[in-house]
């Protein structure tokens, strides 16, 4: 990778124009963007919320239900829906850990 000084000069001494500087800049400003991986945090961030969210709101729910209306399948709804929002868990962050970049390999 080219690394350029503060006056615009390569690691080999050469002039480069400012459109060049300015496109290594922008580049070198992706690759800390993506090396800090925010959508994928964003994105983990916002499951979490969502799968909190639904789940108070289901339990509240279920809890509000007068003790006669709460029969088997309403429960078998609240047991099969909670576990499936947070089993979905495993899967999202798999997701985010294998699209991570590897730090092993050699450029």
């Amino acid at each position: 990778m080219m690394h350029l000084n503060i006056d615009g000069e390569t690691s080999s001494g050469s002039k480069v124009g400012t459109m060049w500087r300015c496109k290594v800049l922008w580049l070198d400003a992706a690759e800390v963007f993506d090396s800090w991986r925010v959508f994928p945090r964003i994105v983990l961030m916002v499951y979490g919320w969502w799968a909190i969210h639904v789940t108070s709101w289901v339990m509240s729910w279920y809890e509000k239900l007068p003790g006669v209306e709460r029969t088997g399948q309403v429960t078998a709804v609240i047991v099969a829906v909670v576990p499936g929002i947070f089993g979905m868990s495993g899967w999202v962050f798999k997701i985010y850990a294998d699209g991570g970049r590897n730090w092993d390999a050699k450029p």
